[in-house]
């Protein structure tokens, strides 16, 4: 979240990213990067790294232990001209079908420079859009390919089948829900003894990212992405207030 806090230890919660594409462990570089936010100069001089179990600790061990080395890799995906072109030929509008068809047939990994990006995230966005929004065409289901949506926590599927819908339709994003939870379940019940509220919050801020991304594709409503912007500053503020007042608590 970018907060210049002097932090004495650092905790993962979570081996994995989302890098635009797909759900992955985190690179070498990745977690030093991370660890070395773990203690500073004239105020912690020795910095200390730990996770929630024995398995996430045995991973950042690992990764820190690991000589970072070059791999000439060209990834690629396919565009949208790529995709309309295909389904003309293959004679479907299918997502699903059409990003499968093309990582299975369009690339030898082993006699190429290019390599395919692993297709498991937008596999499964590809899979909703096709089962639950037949009216989306394909040139908007490309467009929701490369949105930040984690299909494991149900709030943030919620708000994307909501927007979702709203683009189905025709409408602009419609914030109203959101706004109305933030204000009524993290706002009124944020409080130093609830430190359950941290992971709503960063909760939150995830949906945030999830709609900017939609809102930057598919909506021209300003007054609604600077109400988004705001609350994830509030957002960036709570926490920091939270911090700061239980530290060392």
């Amino acid at each position: 979240m970018g907060l210049n806090l002097s932090i004495k230890e650092i905790i993962f919660s979570e081996i994995k990213k989302f890098d635009g594409q797909v759900s992955r462990p985190l690179s070498s570089p990745e977690v030093k990067q991370i660890s070395g936010r773990a203690g500073r100069f004239g105020i912690h001089d020795q910095g200390y790294v730990s996770a929630l179990n024995e398995n996430q600790l045995t991973f950042i061990e690992h990764q820190l232990n690991q000589e970072y080395t070059y791999e000439h890799k060209i990834y690629i995906f396919p565009s949208l001209d790529q995709i309309l072109l295909l389904s003309s030929v293959i004679k479907t509008e299918s997502m699903e079908s059409l990003l499968q068809y093309f990582s299975e047939n369009c690339i030898d990994p082993s006699k190429s420079l290019f390599s395919k990006n692993s297709y498991d995230q937008v596999l499964t966005i590809a899979k909703t859009l096709d089962n639950h929004y037949c009216k989306i065409t394909l040139e908007r289901k490309y467009g929701l390919l490369g949105i930040p949506v984690n299909f494991n926590a149900e709030y943030n599927l919620y708000y994307f089948n909501l927007w979702v819908n709203n683009i189905e339709q025709g409408k602009e994003l419609d914030i109203s829900k959101f706004v109305a939870y933030f204000n009524d379940s993290i706002k009124s019940r944020y409080s130093l003894k609830n430190k359950s509220i941290l992971q709503k919050i960063e909760d939150c801020q995830k949906v945030i990212v999830m709609y900017k991304a939609l809102a930057l594709k598919f909506s021209s409503n300003e007054e609604s992405t600077e109400v988004m912007r705001l609350i994830y500053n509030e957002c960036d503020q709570l926490i920091f207030n939270f911090l700061i007042q239980t530290k060392g608590k």
